[in-house]
């Protein structure tokens, strides 16, 4: 007991690893006070960040127990959680900081003049709807990858990269049973045929590519990517349906037609990957 107490007096509070460390003893869980609710999880924290910017960010709120900052050992992404005293003063701190958008005015000048030049360029340069198999096949599985990515984009209703998320901090009961949900979902949704759909126009949502290809069968799953800071479509989607005959009458029907005035012709194959049951590779073999 002499022993834990010196190590405690020692290390708590040291600078290890340019981390402030905290050493306290252990509290068995049965004696550990109940704080149903009042831990917030915070994402998007700004990669200079640490607990010094988040406490200050949180304390006009109410009185905090702790806070911890994080970075993600694959991303970097900087994450962490706060704890109130008090639920009153957690749910004031969620309702005010959510989606608040932490860029200086600075940053945002930068980022508005990124976006005008983006803009530009795409307007000088016309889309190619006979675009070689090489680059279909490399714009198909970014847009896979955009897919996977937006699973865990809708948690935050498509908060961009620049603006707090906060939520409240689920217990390990509720984080399994989120899991095991959305495990069972993904695993749903990836069964059937799986089609890339491109030469959207910008104003595609889900619901508009769905409508496009539902009379040719039962749907399983649709996705228009969209752009994360701006929400509007990318170009290109997947449509995934319950059998290969459905899935062939829409590439029949669907691919090099003329769907949208103004917009090239659909580009629509099957897509490779989980779902396509190995036959095809991002379209190839399809009609020109």
């Amino acid at each position: 007991a002499d022993a834990a107490k010196q190590a405690i007096e020692r290390v708590n509070g040291m600078l290890i690893g340019g981390r402030k460390v905290f050493v306290g003893p252990f509290i068995k869980r049965d004696g550990q006070e109940k704080t149903t609710e009042i831990s917030l999880y915070v994402r998007n924290i700004p990669s200079g960040w640490e607990d010094a910017q988040v406490t200050e960010l949180f304390t006009p709120f109410g009185e905090l127990k702790s806070s911890l900052v994080m970075s993600d050992a694959r991303s970097g992404k900087r994450f962490g959680f706060v704890n109130f005293k008090d639920q009153e003063a957690a749910d004031k701190a969620l309702e005010a900081l959510h989606g608040k958008d932490l860029r200086t005015d600075e940053e945002k000048a930068d980022m508005e003049e990124e976006e005008r030049k983006t803009k530009e360029e795409n307007v000088k340069e016309p889309e190619d709807a006979t675009a070689d198999e090489a680059s279909k096949e490399a714009a198909v599985a970014a847009a896979d990858k955009a897919e996977k990515e937006g699973e865990d984009a809708k948690e935050d209703k498509r908060l961009p990269p620049f603006c707090l998320s906060v939520s409240h901090a689920k217990s390990r009961d509720e984080s399994k049973q989120d899991t095991q949900k959305k495990h069972d979902t993904r695993e749903r949704n990836w069964e059937g045929i799986k089609l890339y759909v491109r030469n959207l126009p910008k104003d595609s949502t889900d619901d508009s590519l769905r409508a496009l290809f539902t009379e040719f069968g039962t749907i399983t799953d649709v996705k228009a990517v969209l752009e994360r800071d701006s929400g509007e479509c990318k170009g290109y989607g997947f449509v995934r349906y319950n059998t290969m005959q459905e899935a062939t009458e829409a590439v029949t029907a669907m691919h090099l037609k003329e769907a949208f005035l103004g917009q090239p012709p659909l580009n629509v194959g099957l897509a490779a990957g989980k779902g396509a049951e190995g036959k095809g590779k991002g379209g190839k073999g399809e009609g020109k």
